[in-house]
């Protein structure tokens, strides 16, 4: 779709005007520019991990990235590609990640389920399903007790909704009132 197109179908949308549309529009070009060249290296086995890529939610972290502000922290699920890049992190570090090279995002050590861009927000990725809700909770409620009027956000699958985990999370945030966003992307399981 167009930079036009989108405008016209967003401009009924209070706030969004052409360079926010424009923004988020590229954002999730780059998203999925890149996810395409995975999918075509993956295959050539220069990639030493799974790799879960992120294609068709690409909105997702474009959108989320989009109403971050200084200090917020993004926490991902398995499929972080997505996160890794909305939130600025460094293309070629990626690639070495997925290779298993040491001037990858996390050392090489992380692969494609365990991206991170601390100093841009994104705290971190798991590959164990809902494994990054309690942390994004627990990052909330220190955003709590320390006064700051940041946020924490976390993604996961419509998946993660069969753990345990996920529902303690949600019981503990809304009992202790905590600045935490839950986004579930449906993936339709």
């Amino acid at each position: 779709m167009g930079i036009a197109r989108m405008y016209n179908v967003f401009s009924g949308y209070k706030g969004l005007g052409r360079e926010r549309i424009k923004e988020l529009f590229l954002t999730m070009s780059m998203i999925r520019a890149v996810e395409e060249r995975i999918s075509v290296l993956y295959p050539r086995e220069t990639m030493r991990c799974p790799v879960h890529l992120c294609i068709g939610q690409e909105a997702v972290p474009a959108a989320v990235k989009s109403l971050m502000n200084k200090g917020d922290m993004v926490f991902g699920s398995h499929r972080a590609h997505g996160y890794y890049i909305a939130m600025g992190g460094d293309l070629g570090a990626l690639f070495a990640e997925l290779s298993g090279k040491k001037s990858g995002c996390t050392g090489g050590k992380g692969g494609s389920q365990n991206l991170a861009v601390p100093s841009r927000g994104f705290i971190g990725s798991s590959g164990i399903v809902a494994g990054t809700i309690p942390i994004a909770a627990g990052a909330a409620l220190a955003f709590k007790l320390r006064g700051k009027r940041n946020v924490s956000v976390v993604d996961f699958g419509d998946g993660a909704v069969d753990e345990g985990v996920y529902y303690e999370a949600l019981n503990f945030a809304a009992l202790k009132k905590l600045p935490v966003i839950f986004v579930c992307e449906n993936n339709l399981y």
